[in-house]
């Protein structure tokens, strides 16, 4: 996403930092000190908005991503539990890695795997955001 200025100017020239970036440059009679820090500031909150925006949308293509997973997921043991059903006791099983489970086509722990995987990454991922503040 691209970043879009706000429509109603905003003033953030109000903080301590400011008030006394204002104070030095009235003492200097310097008003282009004051003007540099605010440009300084003008950009560091572009920058700021624009990691922000950034990283959301990074986590919501991870949410789709494991929304995606878990209904492929689901779809995929639904049609293995069809074939269970239709084969009976007795029937050739395949494991799911790791987690001990038994289905009846590959396809059905191939789906077993997607959901498990979509279900325990749904946590949303803020190492990002962290990392922008």
């Amino acid at each position: 996403m691209e970043y879009k200025p706000p429509t109603q100017p905003l003033c953030e020239l109000y903080s301590l930092r400011m008030r006394k970036i204002w104070a030095e440059a009235c003492a200097m009679n310097d008003l282009s000190y004051f003007v540099t820090a605010s440009q300084q500031r003008a950009q560091t909150y572009k920058d700021f908005t624009e990691a922000c925006i950034f990283e959301i949308g990074m986590m919501r293509i991870r949410a789709r991503t494991n929304m995606t997973n878990m209904m492929a997921g689901l779809m995929m043991t639904g049609m293995d539990n069809i074939v269970a059903a239709a084969q009976g006791p007795g029937a050739r099983s395949y494991w799911v890695d790791g987690h001990g489970g038994r289905h009846a086509t590959s396809t059905g722990a191939e789906g077993a795997n997607l959901l498990r995987a979509g279900m325990t990454t749904s946590k949303m991922n803020m190492g990002g955001m962290q990392h922008v503040a």
